[in-house]
């Protein structure tokens, strides 16, 4: 068996993910994918943020109880899109360029999160 710490570091590391594809039959995932993956993530995050803090502001000021159930309507919505996106009967959460967001659970289908196991 060869010396890996004299290998250099590239070959080393192509090493380690051949031998991760070969043993659970994966093949290597996009970098593409998994930014959109995260850019997705950021946005509804920060969406549900967003939503809280003017939910939260119109509580403070008072707003009339028909305000504050849209506000928490709203707040269901990102939530529930956050987690999947994909539910019949609910409204699909999308970007601005009109793309659908992929969901948590979108993301554990295609694997999003392995490279961070």
């Amino acid at each position: 068996m060869q010396d890996t710490k004299s290998m250099p570091l590239e070959r080393r590391l192509q090493g380690i993910l051949a031998a991760r594809e070969k043993a659970e039959g994966l093949i290597a995932m996009d970098v593409i994918v998994l930014c959109r993956c995260e850019d997705d993530l950021t946005h509804k995050l920060a969406e549900i943020i967003r939503h809280n803090n003017t939910l939260r502001k119109a509580e403070e000021n008072g707003a009339p109880q028909h305000i504050i159930r849209q506000y928490v309507e709203v707040l269901q919505h990102d939530v529930a899109t956050y987690i999947d996106n994909t539910k019949p009967g609910i409204p699909v959460s999308q970007q601005r360029s009109g793309r659908a967001i992929k969901s948590i659970s979108q993301r554990l289908k295609v694997g999003c999160f392995s490279s961070y196991t």
